[in-house]
C-alpha cells in the first residue's frame, strides 16, 4: 500500500510540474479542490504534492489569499509546446454529478485526451454568484483554456461574462436558449408544440405544462396559442418556480402549486432533466388517485433510462447524448483546425417515439 501511495504521489508531483512548464497556469495554481480534480487524486495528496513544490522552491506558500504563486518554471528548453486545453464547466463537482451528466463529462475528456488536448473540468459551484466576476478572472489567470465547454447548468451567467471577456464558448444543453456565443440544443420548442397537439387530438383539454425553470419563451407562446385557439381553448401561463430549481423537490412543490388551479389534470407534459425522471410524475399522480393511461395523458419531453422500466411505457421525445455530443467534437475540431468557433444555435431536432401514456 505505501508504494502504491508513493507512485501516486510521484505521479502527480510530474504532472503538475509538467503543466506549470507548459503554462496552463499563469501566475497562480488554482485551490485544491480543481488540482485534486485536474490531477485525478484526493485532496490529501494535493497538499502532500503542494508541500513538496514549496520546499524544492517551485511555488510558494499559501499567503492571505490562500493563493499559491508561480515562482519559477522548467527552463525553456525543457518544455514542451503548450498543449491545446479546454475547459469543461459543470454544475457540481465531478463526484456528485447525474449519471448522464457523468457520461458527456466522460466523453468530453476522452475525445480531448485521444486528440492530445488538455481538458481541465471546473465545478461551476465555486462560482460564488454575488462574486461571479471576480471567480471568473481569477479563474482565467490561474487556468486559462483555448475554449470552454459548458454543462447544462443553473448560472448560465458565467458563460455570458466569459464570452464578453473574449473567451471562446460552447454550451451543450437539452434545452432552447438564445445566446451570442456558440449553443448546442435541441429544438424543445417544436417539441413542447407537437406535444399539446398530440394531446389535444387525444381529446385532453385540461393540459398543464409545469415550467420547471422560467417562463415559456415568446416562440413557445406563439405556437401554443395557435395551437390552442383551434380548438377553442384560451392560452394560460402555467405555474412556474419563481427561483430556478430543477431538483426532484422542486419539480413536486411545482407540481402542487399546479394541482391547486387544474386538481385533475387530464394532460401532462414534463421536461425531463438529468434531477427528474417521469417515475416522480407517476408516484405524485398516484398519490392524487390519478393513472396513466386510463385517466390522464403524460408526456415527457426527454429521454432517460427510467423511460423503458415503465409498466406502460412513456410517450416521449428525444434527447439523447450522443447526437449532442457528436455535434461537440466536431466545432471542437473546427475550431482547433480552422481557429474558427461556433456562433450562435445549432438545433438538433427530437424524435417522437409513441407510448402507451396518451
Amino acid at each position: 500500500m505505501a508504494k502504491k501511495r508513493t507512485s501516486l504521489f510521484d505521479q502527480a508531483v510530474s504532472q503538475l510540474l509538467e503543466e506549470i512548464g507548459e503554462g496552463t497556469y499563469n501566475k497562480q495554481l488554482p485551490g485544491e479542490r480543481v488540482l485534486a480534480e485536474n490531477l485525478g487524486v484526493s485532496r490529501p495528496v494535493v497538499r502532500s504534492v503542494l508541500e513538496h513544490l514549496e520546499s524544492q522552491g517551485w511555488i510558494a506558500a499559501p499567503g492571505v489569499s490562500k493563493a499559491r504563486m508561480i515562482l519559477k518554471r522548467p527552463p525553456a528548453n525543457a518544455r514542451k509546446p503548450k498543449a491545446k486545453s479546454v475547459g469543461i464547466l459543470v454544475p457540481r463537482p465531478v463526484k456528485a454529478l447525474a449519471a448522464d451528466d457523468m457520461a458527456i463529462v466522460t466523453s468530453l475528456i476522452h475525445h480531448c485526451e485521444e486528440n492530445g488536448w488538455r481538458s481541465l473540468v471546473f465545478p461551476v459551484d465555486q462560482l460564488a454568484p454575488n462574486h461571479l466576476e471576480r471567480r471568473l478572472d481569477e479563474l482565467l489567470e490561474t487556468s486559462p483554456c483555448d475554449i470552454w465547454v459548458g454543462m447544462p447548468i443553473l448560472n448560465f451567467l458565467a458563460f455570458g461574462l466569459l464570452h464578453e471577456k473574449g473567451q471562446k464558448v460552447i454550451t451543450i444543453s437539452t434545452s432552447t436558449t438564445k445566446w451570442d456565443y456558440g449553443t448546442i440544443h435541441y429544438d424543445l420548442t417544436s417539441a413542447t408544440a407537437h406535444a399539446f397537439g398530440v394531446m389535444l387530438r387525444a381529446g385532453r383539454r385540461e393540459i398543464v405544462h409545469p415550467i420547471v425553470s422560467a417562463r415559456r419563451p415568446p416562440e413557445m407562446v406563439e405556437r401554443i396559442t395557435k395551437i390552442l385557439s383551434d380548438y377553442g381553448i384560451p392560452y394560460r401561463e402555467d405555474f412556474h418556480l419563481p427561483k430556478f430549481d430543477r431538483t426532484r423537490k422542486g419539480l413536486i412543490r411545482l407540481l402542487d402549486s399546479l394541482s391547486l388551479a387544474t386538481p385533475k389534470p387530464d394532460g401532462i407534459i414534463i421536461q425531463y432533466t438529468s434531477e427528474i425522471s417521469v417515475l416522480l410524475v407517476e408516484g405524485w399522480l398516484m398519490d392524487r388517485g390519478l393513472r396513466y393511461p386510463d385517466n390522464v395523458s403524460l408526456i415527457q419531453i426527454g429521454s432517460d433510462n427510467f423511460i423503458q422500466m415503465m409498466l406502460h411505457p412513456v410517450s416521449h421525445y428525444t434527447t439523447d447524448a450522443e447526437p449532442l455530443l457528436e455535434a461537440a467534437y466536431a466545432a471542437l475540431d473546427r475550431f482547433f483546425t480552422t481557429g474558427e468557433c461556433l456562433r450562435g444555435a445549432l438545433k438538433l431536432e427530437t424524435t417522437y417515439v409513441k407510448g402507451e401514456s396518451v
